[in-house]
């Protein structure tokens, strides 16, 4: 039995930062897809073979081992074959991770007959990252698993934002953090100011404001409140200079709503119209790695082949 599986990556839009201290964000499943192949195998061990871009990087190898663990330190598989496409160097982030566990794991879950909830998926693919990146968030694996966009907040968990249109994205990816995002989140979990902390609750009606505008399809207002929630953002983390002419850049190269996002590794997010190729351009001389997606309507798809 040959069982196929595949789950969409992710981005944040707005709220991702102040996420770790305690306001809502909302992130959305993009067109790019990790697929699995499995079948089992006559050896006693699980075997895997990647057939992309990340074949052979050191993040690759190192998830390798810890899924090979988790398999069988979890649910005791030993005698299966993987074939996997990743559409995405793993060092770029993205919800590769995620997107990687979930669609494994429910592939497994399939050719061995054994229950993988999707709690015990989310928590799985938590952990991977923490392991590899040094922090992990709960919502990148929520999106491999349902598709569209979603808005939540730690210890509240997660709503599915129905939303009106089509977007087309020009993501530019990074495996740098031009931000020490986790250091400062840490500072003013000990102690923040009063103008700080009204910044970042500023943030957390932003993001709200941004889910209620792709609900009721407010095109216009949806980029005025990204646009805003990136101002407010820059201020309460210091984003360098360098960075801030980069996405004052991108709206005048045509995008209607640029930010930055990203824990460990960031990366700049433009909703714009298709075929904006002075954009793309313009990021990847910036040393970016392009992707042009669009919202993925659909997550974790699995069956026999």
């Amino acid at each position: 039995m040959l069982i196929y599986a595949s789950s969409p990556l992710s981005v944040s839009i707005s709220g991702e930062w102040v996420s770790i201290l305690g306001e809502p964000q909302i992130s959305l499943a993009i067109s790019k897809y990790v697929e699995i192949w499995v079948k089992e195998s006559l050896r006693s061990t699980i075997e895997f073979q990647i057939n992309s871009i990340a074949e052979s990087t050191n993040y690759t190898t190192k998830l390798l081992r810890l899924i090979e663990s988790m398999l069988m330190d979890y649910y005791d598989v030993r005698n299966l074959s993987f074939t996997i496409n990743i559409p995405l160097d793993l060092r770029y982030g993205l919800g590769c991770i995620s997107a990687l566990c979930t669609a494994l794991l429910a592939s497994t879950s399939k050719i061995y007959n054994i229950s993988i909830n999707e709690d015990s998926i989310i928590k799985h693919s938590k952990e991977l990252e923490e392991k590899l990146f040094g922090y992990g968030s709960s919502i990148s694996s929520i999106l491999a698993l349902t598709g569209g966009i979603v808005a939540y907040r730690e210890e509240e968990g997660y709503i599915t934002v129905k939303y009106k249109g089509d977007y087309n994205i020009v993501i530019g990816a990074s495996d740098k953090a031009f931000v020490d995002v986790l250091r400062i989140c840490k500072q003013y979990s000990r102690k923040i100011a009063p103008l700080q902390s009204l910044i970042k609750h500023s943030i957390g009606h932003a993001t709200i404001e941004i889910a209620d505008c792709f609900r009721r399809g407010n095109v216009k207002k949806l980029y005025e409140a990204l646009n805003a929630s990136y101002m407010l953002q820059s201020s309460l983390f210091k984003i360098p200079p360098r960075i801030n002419r980069i996405i004052s850049s991108c709206r005048i190269l045509g995008a209607y709503a640029a930010t930055l996002s990203g824990i460990n590794k960031q990366y700049v997010v433009c909703l714009t119209y298709k075929g904006n190729d002075r954009l793309e351009k313009f990021l990847s001389k910036k040393g970016f790695h392009i992707l042009p997606v669009s919202i993925s309507k659909r997550g974790l798809v699995t069956y026999e082949c």
